[in-house]
């Protein structure tokens, strides 16, 4: 990841040298009073504090950005996740039976609860589809290709239903002109067409350094484009790492699923909170839940079966002051034109719009409030002044 991220950022700075270099270049030329060696310390030093500032300036701080989403109109969102166990005796035709019953109990559910909505997206647990039967351990043995019967039939049930669905997979693919197999992630789009693939960064590795019975690490964390909202992806022992997340947060992701073998809730609260973006998980057991973008379950399920839950992807944190009366503020000026959940215990709400005419930056800045990166960024910035 770090590598992939080094070799983007070379080629932009590149880039940048080609448009400075020559006359910097020109003007090191007229330094002959200096030693051989002083010359290129003095152009080296020019060079990596130009490319170095140009390259901050082109980057958004997480309180810019959130101030660019708050402009946006409200975007209702309808998410449902599924907790269940698949084991691995399962053959690939029975995976997708149950795929399919829980699909439709998830769009019956989403048109009970949210008429005329419809459901954006569903997701599954971790390795919901790969080939099962007894004697079948290695990766190779697991993995289905994307053009299989079984992913097409996956494929199908998305167009039929006209929604959004994240399919982790053991897929069999070619990289570099060699067959791989990867702990995959493919995201399908309301017509059964593959809008992409996400393959896990952080597989786990045994004592000998395989990787999870012969998979193949990815090595980016792409940001997807539908049409409701900027969606990134991450798989389960992923969540021990940092890098994943805060590549799909500096590319404004504004949720991820977590496909998962493990039903964990601390890190994934953690990076909800820290990148500012909502978090749905899928797991085998225990729970599923939608985290929003201050740390906090919005809806969890406990036990077996699907969970539906709508939210706005345009959400605003605003930290505790003395004018917000914990929401109330709000409440007495737009009425039910504002959405929002106060958390007492962390002194913490999040804000929507429920008026498609007014922005929930709009209102904040009707009643002077800040969303709480802003602050934490003013603060930063007194300290670093004084």
């Amino acid at each position: 990841m770090n590598v992939m991220k080094g070799m983007r950022a070379h080629g932009r700075n590149r880039e940048r040298f080609s448009i400075w270099g020559a006359p910097i270049a020109k003007a090191a030329v007229g330094w002959t009073t200096f030693g051989t060696r002083l010359r290129f310390v003095s152009i080296g030093i020019v060079l990596v504090s130009l490319l170095g500032s140009m390259s901050h300036a082109a980057e958004l701080t997480l309180a810019e950005r959130q101030a660019l989403l708050l402009q946006s109109p409200p975007r209702k969102v309808v998410v449902a996740t599924v907790c269940t166990f698949l084991g691995r005796k399962m053959s690939a035709e029975g995976r997708v039976a149950i795929i399919d019953r829980f699909l439709a109990e998830a769009v019956s559910e989403a048109a009970r609860r949210y008429p005329g909505s419809g459901l954006d997206l569903f997701v599954l647990p971790e390795n919901a589809l790969q080939r099962g039967g007894e004697g079948v351990r290695t990766a190779g043995n697991r993995a289905l290709r994307l053009d299989d019967k079984e992913v097409r039939e996956i494929a199908a049930l998305a167009a039929r239903e006209k929604t959004w669905l994240i399919l982790p997979m053991q897929l069999a693919e070619k990289s570099g002109g060699r067959d791989v197999v990867r702990n995959a992630a493919v995201l399908f789009d309301r017509k059964g067409h593959v809008a992409g693939v996400y393959r896990k960064l952080h597989p786990l590795a045994d004592k000998s350094g395989v990787f999870e019975n012969g998979v193949t690490p990815g090595n980016e964390a792409p940001v997807f484009k539908t049409d409701f909202g900027k969606v990134g992806i991450q798989i389960c022992w992923d969540m021990s790492f940092e890098d994943g997340w805060a590549a799909l947060g500096a590319a404004g992701a504004e949720l991820v699923a977590v496909p998962s073998a493990s039903p964990q809730n601390i890190p994934l609260a953690w990076f909800a909170h820290r990148h500012r973006y909502w978090i749905v998980n899928s797991t085998p057991r225990d729970n599923v839940t939608v985290f929003n973008p201050i740390g906090l379950p919005d809806a969890q399920l406990t036990k077996p079966g699907v969970l539906v839950h709508r939210f706005d992807l345009v959400s605003a944190a605003i930290h505790w002051n003395p004018e917000v009366d914990e929401g109330r503020v709000f409440q007495r000026r737009f009425g039910d034109r504002v959405g929002f959940v106060w958390n007492a215990r962390e002194d913490t709400g999040l804000f929507w719009s429920n008026d498609a005419s007014l922005s929930i930056g709009a209102m904040m800045k009707e009643l002077g409030q800040e969303q709480m990166d802003a602050q934490v960024e003013r603060i930063r910035k007194a300290l670093k002044a004084r």
